[in-house]
């Protein structure tokens, strides 16, 4: 089947529904960084493009099977504004998504928000959303999923939404058995065991290691299994911790799946230093939800760092490849936090995909014996 990538960010949506074997006919950004990092990733020629979906002409985009959306979270989302449908822009974006919908009709919508979408309003938001998706002629099924259920370690409660163009498909993607899910596995691929940190860009908090003579800033990187922790200090805009105790051993990471209670790792929002330090500090067995700021930071006996660029892709279930790709194209520390807070998790989108072209294979199995039954009656 062939889909549109519309809000396409860093290519979560592409990268999922590739893997099971979909075909991108386009996409559509509006993020310069975002879309020279999807081109760097994807064979892109010859496919269609358009940077702003409000300017775009609709009848120009090629026909296409599926179309995916990780449409704008900020109007719903608890980290901005929460005006819904009175963000007006936002608005003007629903609106041409819709009219995507309703002139170009492919068989399949698959969109992805915040939980507060659900919320927004007292529930007027949403069932906007799905009284506008019936005028386009669709049936609509959604469901809430959190990260950690397909063995990514972060807590991501998000909302994803299959539309079904009516008359034409009569699949049910939701609910998701347990065996249906596509889980996160972390592939030995690279040689890499650390990362550069540029202090300019870790929004006030940074990592210096002690005791040794680099002439840069440097902090490891966690792979799959253990990862060593450096001595190492740590600066905030208010506040100064020293964390100074020798350890020499390995530490569990925040990546491995078989966390064991003892072996929960200690994570720290820098950007609540006056806040309860129950909140500041907790011990769990996967991160808080990835946002687009550097304001996490891991702590295990005292050793402290912030989280680096390649945790933050395999946090979001991407191969290490984006995240070697983005070093290669020399992006900072916050323009990766970008990308990655404001992206899908692959797998969730993965699963999704694999079970509508399963259901699809289905129906199409059990039109073809019906017609073949019916042409035998015939006979």
């Amino acid at each position: 089947m062939k889909f549109l990538d519309v809000f396409a960010g860093i290519g979560g949506f592409r990268l999922a529904l590739e893997l099971e074997g979909f075909k991108c006919i386009g996409s559509i950004e509006i993020n310069h960084h975002c879309r020279r990092f999807y081109q760097s990733i994807f064979n892109t020629s010859n496919e269609f493009y358009h940077d702003d979906i409000l300017s775009i002409d609709v009848n120009k985009i090629p026909d296409f099977d599926v179309m995916t959306a990780g449409f704008p979270c900020q109007p719903f989302s608890n980290a901005g504004k929460r005006e819904g449908l009175r963000d007006e822009r936002g608005s003007k974006i629903w609106e041409k998504m819709f009219e995507i919908l309703r002139i170009k009709q492919p068989t399949h919508f698959i969109g992805e928000n915040v939980k507060g979408l659900l919320s927004q309003d007292q529930g007027k938001a949403f069932a906007y959303f799905l009284c506008k998706m019936d005028e386009c002629g669709y049936d609509v099924e959604w469901d809430l999923f959190d990260s950690r259920w397909f063995n990514v370690p972060q807590a991501r409660e998000r909302i994803f939404i299959v539309g079904h163009l009516r008359n034409k498909s009569r699949c049910r993607i939701f609910p998701i058995r347990e065996k249906e899910k596509v889980t996160y596995r972390i592939h030995e691929q690279t040689q890499e065991t650390k990362e550069r940190i540029c202090p300019e860009n870790c929004h006030g908090s940074t990592i210096t290691p002690k005791d040794r003579n680099y002439n840069t800033l440097i902090a490891s990187v966690l792979t799959a299994h253990n990862s060593i922790y450096s001595k190492c200090t740590i600066l905030s805009s208010k506040k100064r911790h020293e964390f100074s105790k020798d350890n020499s051993g390995s530490a569990k990471t925040l990546l491995s799946s078989d966390c064991a209670k003892n072996n929960h790792m200690t994570l720290i929002k820098l950007d609540q230093t006056n806040g309860n330090m129950k909140k500041r500090v907790q011990e769990r067995k996967e991160s808080w939800t990835l946002d687009t700021t550097n304001n996490m930071a891991i702590m295990q006996d005292w050793e402290l760092r912030v989280l680096s660029c390649l945790e933050r892709f395999r946090l979001q279930g991407f191969p290490d490849n984006f995240h070697q790709k983005a070093a290669e194209m020399g992006f900072s520390r916050s323009m990766i936090s970008h990308f990655t807070g404001n992206t899908i998790t692959v797998q969730i989108a993965q699963t999704i995909a694999r079970k509508l072209d399963n259901e699809k294979i289905r129906t199409r199995n059990m039109q073809m014996s019906i017609d073949s039954y019916i042409k035998n009656e015939v006979e």
